[in-house]
């Protein structure tokens, strides 16, 4: 055939180079004369002269070559081989040379030489390079895989390709100086003339300034301008903007591919010119504007209508040059070329990252965007975590500008995601955290209890790496203004009472202490003992006092009296508590209350003093008192209650006075009278409920023991006689 078809990708390559592919498959249902395979060839055009080293479905290689436009096409036959397969053209001067290697876990093995190579004279120094399928076979398609594509040089930018359209009369030529692209082509308007192309995909806008023209066609008029066609074939769907002869700003298009063309013209002969073509989803909208001061757009004019546009995708963009239907060349000169998207994507512009020394780090980004598409008209945002040592927390990571708490020391990497809708870009920030771990409680502050009025200062001592920040805490409650290591509390009262902590925190993080309750006793809130008698006899009672008072309604009460070793009690009066001391307890003596009595509370107990006691004893005690806030402990006062060794007294002397009194007389007479039945034995017990301690016994006629005896009992028998 002396003429292509089929499906070719490919990117220029320039001087010595070669394509690579590995062909792993062609689809079931292909014709047995499918091909799949490598290629080069000098421009697109369907009879250009070119390479390629081809596998058929039946894993036939042969090596098709074709060396004068529009010639024969040669095949020679290059064996049979398996899928996948590697296969290779190399370009050296003037020659390309066919090579083949069998895969070898997914590398290419020995190459082998297929055929012979193809020296072509004066071979162009760039070519169009690539994969190629076809299916050999009218209104049928082929598929076929491949991987490892590769081209050597490597290609970098947009695959720009330059191609004549149609049949023009001369073959068209582009060149590039600078920034300023000349075009010199031929052919009919649209499908003719010469063409300098990249494909695209999506919307777009491809604007460009015409400086110059040569051609003098008036109708058709020689034109040139920007460019945005369906495919490079013939008839295909198109819109052309530029400047025509004598016609201004010429909009020219074919809504489908094999449709008729239509155009627009008028307005605007002078050089420079700006023109514009906008393609939006299907529509393509053509645009002019005159050269202002600082050779930038004036205000941007539509030409015509805007016209629908049939396109698959790809598409192609760029520019173009024709001469309408004169046999000659016509040169367009033209600068400020640019392809940008329809829709731009959104603008990040992200932290600059770097190291800290702190958990917790400001981001402050920007992101702008053209506000397309509408809808949404907006674009949404979102912070999320691309690597590092543990979880981060953003504090809202919607934001453009939050903040973000690092897990622990290491390297992050945090990106911003910006979103409008169609299109997705982000930006990565890499940050490096170096923190201290978080402080300890070395020593935590105490609890405490003070009288109203009084002055209290609570402590912490953290433990770790600084510095240190405080923040001390009542009741759950920053403290204003609290934020040292110690806080003082002067002239106190009732309430400041309550749980204090104190949050020490460092760059690694923080901790809360345990609680130090305050206690603050109320004014007025006091309690007392002392001793009835003026001191202790041994093997004797001794009866003591216990007072107390306080303001306001009592939620908890309990009193213990700690006893000297050996006394032991008696009995008790006026207390009304509902737990009480068994009669004989020593050492510790507790009452306690559920039902709590008002202020003030006074009773009295008895105790018994051993024989042999000496020297003055301690008496201390100990109220538990909750009010309304926290609980309280006072110590009765004197503390402790010293009770010191009394003069010796007769039995009989029940007020303790030092002297016996008729009435005390009477009492000892009236022991002296015991009897049994109608003998007197003058036999005594004690009995701790009586003033002096004793009791006739009206049962026992006989001698007892007793601890004590009575003073007037001189032979201690128990018997007064």
């Amino acid at each position: 055939a002396t003429t292509d078809s089929g499906h070719f990708v490919s990117r220029p390559v320039e001087g010595a180079s070669s394509v690579v592919a590995r062909v792993t498959g062609i689809a079931a249902g292909a014709s047995a004369n499918a091909v799949a395979g490598v290629m080069m060839r000098e421009t697109n055009f369907r009879g250009a002269r070119r390479a390629l080293l081809a596998i058929k479905p039946g894993g036939a290689l042969e090596w098709h070559t074709r060396s004068a436009v529009s010639g024969a096409n040669t095949v020679t036959a290059g064996g049979t081989v398996t899928f996948p397969v590697w296969l290779k053209i190399e370009r050296t001067g003037d020659g390309l040379t066919a090579f083949r290697a069998a895969d070898a876990a997914g590398a290419p093995g020995a190459w082998t030489q297929v055929g012979s190579p193809l020296t072509l004279a004066t071979l162009a120094g760039v070519l169009n390079a690539g994969i190629a399928a076809s299916n050999a076979a009218v209104n049928t398609v082929v598929a076929a895989t491949f991987d490892q594509v590769a081209l050597t040089p490597a290609p970098t930018g947009p695959a720009l390709v330059t191609e004549n359209l149609g049949a023009g009369a001369l073959t068209g030529t582009v060149s590039q100086a600078g920034s300023v692209y000349t075009l010199v082509g031929s052919g009919t308007l649209g499908d003719g003339g010469v063409a300098r192309f990249q494909q695209y995909s999506g919307d777009v806008v491809v604007t460009a300034r015409i400086l110059s023209r040569t051609g003098t066609g008036i109708f058709p008029p020689a034109q040139g301008g920007v460019l945005i066609r369906d495919t490079s074939l013939d008839s295909s769907a198109f819109g052309t903007m530029g400047m025509g002869t004598a016609w201004g700003g010429y909009f020219v298009w074919r809504n489908v591919i094999g449709g008729s063309s239509g155009s627009n013209y008028g307005g605007g002969n002078a050089y420079p010119y700006w023109v514009r073509l906008v393609r939006e989803g299907d529509t393509l909208t053509a645009w002019k504007a005159v050269n202002a001061t600082g050779n930038v757009p004036g205000p941007w004019v539509r030409q015509g209508a805007t016209q629908i546009f049939s396109a698959g995708a790809p598409i192609y963009v760029g520019l173009t040059a024709d001469l309408g239907a004169s046999p000659v060349a016509n040169t367009v000169a033209m600068d400020s070329f640019s392809v940008a998207p329809g829709n731009l994507a959104p603008v990040v512009t992200p932290p600059p990252g770097g190291s800290f020394a702190l958990n917790t780090v400001a981001l402050e980004a920007t992101v702008t965007d053209d506000g397309k598409p509408n809808p949404p008209g907006g674009v949404t945002t979102l912070w999320s975590l691309v690597d590092g040592p543990g979880p981060v927390t953003f504090g809202n990571a919607s934001l453009v500008d939050t903040s973000v708490l690092f897990s622990g020391s290491g390297t992050y990497v945090l990106r911003l995601t910006a979103d409008d809708g169609e299109v997705r870009v982000f930006a990565d920030t890499t940050y490096v955290i170096a923190v201290a771990p978080p402080p300890t409680i070395a020593a935590a502050p105490q609890s405490q209890q003070t009288g109203a009025g009084g002055e209290v200062t609570l402590s912490v001592v953290a433990g770790g790496v600084g510095p240190f920040t405080y923040q001390w805490q009542k009741d759950g409650v920053a403290v204003p203004g609290a934020t040292a290591a110690s806080l003082a509390l002067g002239a106190v009262g009732v309430g400041q009472a309550g749980s204090y902590t104190v949050v020490v925190g460092n760059s690694g993080g923080s901790v809360t202490s345990a609680a130090a309750v305050l206690a603050v006793v109320p004014s007025g809130t006091v309690a007392g003992h002392q001793v009835v008698t003026a001191g202790y006899v041994g093997s004797t009672q001794l009866t003591l006092a216990h007072t107390l008072t306080y303001a306001g309604p009592a939620a908890a009460l309990d009193w213990q009296t700690v006893l000297p070793t050996g006394w032991s009690f008696v009995s008790e009066t006026g207390s009304a508590a509902q737990v009480k001391p068994a009669a004989g307890a020593t050492q510790l003596l507790t009452w306690s209350w559920t039902t709590i009595p008002t202020s003030p509370l006074a009773f009295r107990f008895v105790v018994a003093v051993p024989a042999g006691q000496s020297g003055a004893q301690p008496v201390a005690s100990l109220v538990n008192l909750r009010l309304s806030g926290p609980a309280l402990q006072l110590l009765a006062q004197p503390d402790p209650l010293v009770v010191v060794v009394g003069a010796a007294r007769h039995s009989a002397d029940t007020d303790a006075n030092g002297r016996l009194s008729l009435f005390e007389l009477t009492r000892v007479i009236e022991l002296y009278n015991a009897r049994n039945g109608s003998v007197r034995t003058g036999a005594y017990q004690l009995d701790a409920t009586t003033e002096d301690g004793f009791a006739p016994d009206l049962v026992r006629s006989g001698p007892a023991a007793l601890t004590p005896y009575h003073n007037a009992d001189t032979n201690r028998d128990a018997l007064l006689g």
